[in-house]
């Protein structure tokens, strides 16, 4: 999906379908809902796809693994198609530590790399990257200036021993948007991967992995993509697989 495209393109719903989507969620009728950068509500058709696959496991386990694919194939290719990406690159997660946690275990690191992570990152997006420096990796913290985090202050912390920038997309504490594309140049530039944390973007925002050259996009449901707690995807791009001089290994 091209981000560009898909705002030129930009469709509105009408009233009718308002109150169909409306009719999904309970919740309206109680309040208006605007803690979605939190926790969101779900809709009815998830709580009711979360009760089937409740009822599959309390009555064939022997056969929910079979009998789950068709759904867990079909969620792949709708993550995918949401942020640009394929259905054979997306893992399904628990929740943002779990994925990020397989990117910082899943590398090769060696005493003197580094890796650059904002100060005011989101608990999540900091405390894997943190325990690193028990292997002797070099935490680079990126200050944000008004709190802007713009490409020319990355440059200067990144080098040749850099494996990997880590930034969540929007920030938790501000709301300020990540120039993506302009991270990714960067570290094209001294072979690091980019490393994103899109749970406070993905569902509201647009974000295209290939476009805008991200490494890996982590994202739980529980957010902006109305999903319940305990689930959510990593998506991994094209070119990590044939990345060995970047990092020997992304599990």
């Amino acid at each position: 999906m091209n981000a560009h495209a898909s705002t030129r393109h930009q469709t509105y719903l009408n009233a009718a379908e308002l109150t169909v989507i409306r009719s999904q969620y309970p919740i309206v009728k109680e309040c208006i809902y605007w803690n979605n950068a939190a926790v969101s509500p779900i809709s009815i058709g998830v709580r009711d796809a979360i009760a089937r696959q409740a009822t599959l496991h309390a009555t064939d386990t022997s056969g929910i693994m079979v009998a789950s694919a068709p759904t867990c194939d079909k969620g792949r290719s709708l993550a995918a198609k949401l942020v640009g990406s394929t259905a054979e690159r997306i893992a399904y997660i628990q929740n943002t530590s779990h994925g990020l946690s397989l990117v910082a275990l899943g590398i090769d690191w060696k005493p003197g790399d580094n890796l650059v992570v904002p100060e005011l990152e989101f608990p999540s997006n900091f405390l894997i990257w943190e325990t690193l420096s028990q292997q002797g990796v070099e935490i680079r913290t990126m200050k944000a200036l008004n709190g802007a985090l713009a490409p020319d202050d990355l440059r200067f912390l990144v080098d040749s021993r850099t494996k990997l920038v880590a930034v969540s997309h929007v920030q938790f504490y501000s709301g300020f948007r990540v120039d993506l594309a302009g991270f990714s140049q960067i570290c094209a530039d001294h072979d690091a991967l980019l490393v994103v944390d899109g749970t406070q973007s993905v569902g509201v925002l647009s974000v295209d992995m290939e476009g805008e050259g991200v490494d890996v996009l982590v994202v739980s449901a529980h957010k902006w993509m109305l999903g319940p707690v305990g689930i959510g995807f990593a998506a991994f791009s094209e070119g990590l697989s044939n990345a060995s001089s970047r990092a020997s290994s992304v599990g």
